[in-house]
């Protein structure tokens, strides 16, 4: 994966609370519960609102991440039912 792509990818968004990686507000994880990817977007509310639900997002890879060992950063610019 390159940063700076397209990527679309489906899982249940939770809430990014106190991580070791410290980026992004939201998170997008597996049905087993293992982190895929971090998320941000221009409006954090359209995440919350679909908090604790299986989605597909779609967005951009952020430049720079991972850092650390964290996952890959996606600033979501749509969210759809899965």
């Amino acid at each position: 994966m390159s940063t700076g792509s397209r990527l679309t990818a489906e899982g249940v968004v939770r809430s990014c609370g106190l991580t070791w990686f410290q980026y992004g507000t939201h998170l997008l994880t597996d049905d087993t519960g293992t982190v895929r990817y971090a998320l941000c977007g221009d409006d954090p509310a359209v995440l919350d609102a679909v908090t604790d639900r299986k989605v597909r997002v779609s967005g951009q890879l952020v430049p720079g991440y991972p850092l650390d060992g964290g996952p890959f950063l996606v600033k979501v610019d749509v969210v759809t039912g899965a």
